[in-house]
């Protein structure tokens, strides 16, 4: 009997032993470096905000790792959601902070270890940190004035973004840098990609104290749902969404187009081509600030003035005017365009008899069904 009982208490002693070399790993795929600056002892947790703020501590300093001695250890709590919460809370870290791994030690208290990795090492980490901040400061004395409102703020923060920055066309051929997916590569070399794009934003917006995050989802380009990123901002207590990356469309000729389409919109009107977990962001319902509503003068990629159209009337006689004065190019941006309405050809033709001129004559277009309009460029030659 007792030799039975000693060899049960030498297997629990076994499985014990079994247990604390368990090493819990969670990890995002992605290349990069480890730190070489640590937390030099552990830190005591007694409760999940003080947990929280350790994790957030150690990531915004750069360290590669962090050690806590937690009463109460609960595997359910104390675990790497923290991780993510962190990268969500602070979007800056979401295109550096790029892996955790997380070890568990039963002890009294428990002992955990979280090793983190980095898109670079903490010394060119924390010059790219310092470069952004002061390229911030700079934009916002240069854009922002005194007697600003917060969505006036907005505007010319994001026609600074789309105005001064390329899509990094890389993305496509899978070589694209790290960088573009960063602030600093949006902000500091003038190209990036969606990440970028919504965590420049964040930080210019956070500058002015504009409350907004950054949304992780996915979007449809016509052919196929891709991941991407883009912010909601909190605008005269209400919340938007802003994508600035699809304000600054890739084209063939690589010239600047910059647009409001993608300015301010609610959940109903961006899920025509977004999708992402409606429960983890706040409800977007407003219109009071989305771009139409606003009476921002749009231009096209010549500097045009883009004229608002509301009636067949505004559109014929935008057409005549033009014509009459000798423009070159006139671009049009139709509201609910119906095609058998605002036929261009026909417009132009009528226009032309009116004047008794004659001339050539093309027209190119693109459609904005989150905000059922058409834009219409007619160049006159």
């Amino acid at each position: 009997m007792f030799r039975h009982t000693q060899a049960k208490t030498l297997c629990k002693v076994f499985i014990f032993s079994l247990i604390v070399l368990i090493i819990i790993f969670i990890s995002q795929s992605s290349k990069g470096v480890f730190s070489s600056t640590s937390s030099q002892s552990s830190v005591k947790i007694n409760n999940y905000d003080e947990y929280y703020n350790a994790v957030k501590k150690a990531m915004l300093s750069y360290d590669s790792s962090l050690t806590l001695r937690i009463n109460h250890y609960d595997k359910n709590v104390y675990n790497l959601d923290s991780f993510k919460k962190v990268l969500k809370d602070n979007p800056e870290l979401q295109g550096v902070c790029t892996e955790a791994k997380i070890s568990v030690q039963p002890s009294i208290p428990f002992k955990v270890k979280i090793d983190f990795k980095y898109s670079d090492s903490t010394e060119t980490l924390k010059n790219k940190e310092k470069a952004v901040q002061q390229k911030v400061q700079e934009i916002v004395g240069k854009v922002i004035k005194p007697d600003m409102k917060d969505y006036e703020k907005e505007v010319v923060l994001h026609d600074y973004l789309v105005n001064n920055t390329k899509y990094d066309k890389r993305f496509f051929t899978k070589n694209m840098p790290n960088d573009s997916n960063t602030a600093y590569g949006v902000l500091i070399n003038g190209i990036g990609a969606c990440q970028g794009y919504s965590e420049a934003m964040y930080m210019l917006l956070k500058a002015v104290g504009i409350e907004s995050t950054v949304i992780s989802g996915d979007a449809n380009d016509g052919k196929s749902w891709i991941a991407h990123a883009w912010n909601i901002v909190k605008i005269g207590g209400q919340y938007y969404h802003l994508d600035t990356t699809w304000d600054d469309p890739v084209t063939e000729d690589g010239s600047n187009d910059s647009r409001y389409t993608y300015l301010n919109l609610t959940d109903d009107q961006i899920s025509k081509n977004h999708k992402w977990n409606k429960s983890e962001y706040p409800q977007c319902f407003s219109t009071t600030y989305n771009f139409q509503n606003l009476n921002i003068a749009e231009k096209d990629k010549n500097g045009n003035v883009i004229i608002p159209i509301k009636s067949y009337s505004d559109f014929y006689k935008s057409i005549k005017t033009s014509l009459a004065n000798g423009d070159s190019v006139l671009s049009l941006r139709v509201l609910n365009y119906d095609a058998n309405v605002y036929a261009v050809a026909s417009a132009v033709n009528k226009a032309y008899t009116s004047l008794s001129k004659g001339g050539s004559y093309s027209w190119t277009y693109y459609t904005d069904e989150l905000n059922n309009s058409e834009y219409i460029t007619i160049t006159f030659k």
